[in-house]
């Protein structure tokens, strides 16, 4: 079952979980939780609500997920080109001395 899908109270609890798997030395809890929360967030982007009784994330959602991550990643790509040119033809002063 994954960790995030029984969220009571939110951030406190998501924050509680991750604090005892980081300090607890137990690595592979940690990537286990890890792994969860990017199927999660993977899903989420797919349309998964991840309400109380949803239970996991199916392949549609997961599908639907990968897709639009796949639009981000081209989208940031080539936002950071536009910002490299931009950078080149830019006249600013790169490195301003401050105070």
């Amino acid at each position: 079952m994954c960790p995030l899908s029984k969220r009571g109270s939110g951030l406190a609890e998501e924050k509680a979980i991750s604090s005892q798997t980081v300090y607890s030395g137990d690595d592979k809890a940690r990537e286990q939780f890890e792994a969860a929360l990017a199927v999660y967030l993977l899903a989420s982007l797919g349309g998964f609500l991840g309400r109380k009784n949803d239970g996991e994330p199916g392949t549609k959602s997961l599908w639907i997920g990968l897709q639009r991550f796949d639009d981000l990643t081209a989208m940031w790509e080539i936002m950071i080109s536009y910002q490299d040119i931009d950078n080149l033809n830019s006249s600013r002063v790169q490195n301003p001395r401050y105070g």
